[in-house]
């Protein structure tokens, strides 16, 4: 699918209002005038960032949001009611979903986040569903580039964090699938924190079915659960990463048929370094694997 940079368009505050139908103007000032995807992307190729709100609803990849912003912050906040209206607050129970599948194909990617690294600055998603991508049958074949960030087609079918920083906050990961890292990867330098997020139900054809971090990733209250992977780790793989992970748990996450390391968990060396990794109040159960059923290590990792 295509790209869409988030961007502010001059004249504008920094709310944008987006609903699966457009409504009266379309042009994104209210709920009244909710833009649809179609409006959105006209607008946005304009440039600086902006805090998008989107009920409820369907919307499709091909007008995926992507932050290549720099220097500032972008946030995306969804589940609010299908016909919101001024003064409504968002609630997760609004599921509000940004989906890969187009009809006859999948997109490799369901949202990007390449927008450069800063101390200051984030790209915030809440209250949204990433389904559906698809990523290319083999990973270092084909390649997109955007700013300090490599995006493998092979790798991340939901969700890929470039070098950013990242926040997540009640979002749902689910029925993803590719090569390596079918829910979510975060690259090497990249960094993201989740809360109250799900990683469920993702597949890969290699390693890594669930998150694949070779950069940070802290979690809170978050569960990784019933993914599948053919080789190394169904759930959460660290690849000389750093890993922060609270009161989170590791469920049903199954490479059993590969006969290889990590069910639930899997820390390994990776960029010169091993993996840097805590696990405090964390709930491993029901993973399988060939070895290390729930937490497998290996090389320098601890």
């Amino acid at each position: 699918g295509h790209v869409l940079p988030l961007g502010k368009v001059v004249g504008f505050d920094d709310r944008f209002y987006v609903s699966a139908e457009a409504k009266g103007r379309k042009d994104g000032s209210n709920w009244d005038n909710a833009a649809g995807l179609t409006e959105l992307k006209v607008l946005l190729a304009k440039g600086a960032v902006m805090n998008v709100y989107m009920s409820a609803g369907n919307y499709s990849v091909t007008d995926a949001l992507v932050s290549e912003s720099e220097g500032a912050d972008f946030s995306v906040y969804g589940g609010y009611p299908a016909d919101a209206k001024t003064g409504d607050v968002a609630d997760p129970a609004n599921e509000t979903i940004l989906t890969g599948n187009l009809g006859t194909t999948q997109a490799y990617h369901v949202v990007v986040i390449s927008a450069a690294k800063s101390s200051t600055h984030k790209a915030v998603l809440k209250n949204l569903t990433i389904r559906d991508g698809k990523g290319h049958s083999k990973n270092k074949e084909i390649y997109r580039y955007s700013g300090d960030s490599e995006f493998d087609a092979g790798e991340g079918a939901g969700l890929c964090i470039g070098v950013s920083n990242a926040e997540l906050v009640n979002c749902r990961i689910i029925d993803n699938t590719s090569c390596m890292a079918g829910g979510c990867i975060v690259s090497y330098e990249g960094s993201a924190t989740f809360t109250n997020c799900s990683i469920s139900d993702n597949s890969a054809t290699g390693n890594g079915a669930g998150l694949w971090n070779e950069g940070e990733v802290t979690m809170y209250d978050c569960s990784i659960s019933n993914n599948r992977a053919d080789f190394a780790c169904a759930g959460y793989y660290g690849v000389g990463g750093i890993s922060r992970i609270y009161n989170s748990s590791f469920i049903g996450n199954d490479n059993y048929k590969g006969g290889k390391l990590g069910g639930g968990a899997y820390l390994r060396e990776g960029h010169g370094r091993g993996s840097d990794a805590i696990f405090a109040n964390c709930t491993f159960a029901e993973n399988k694997s060939g070895s290390g059923g729930a937490v497998a290590l290996y090389g320098t990792s601890a």
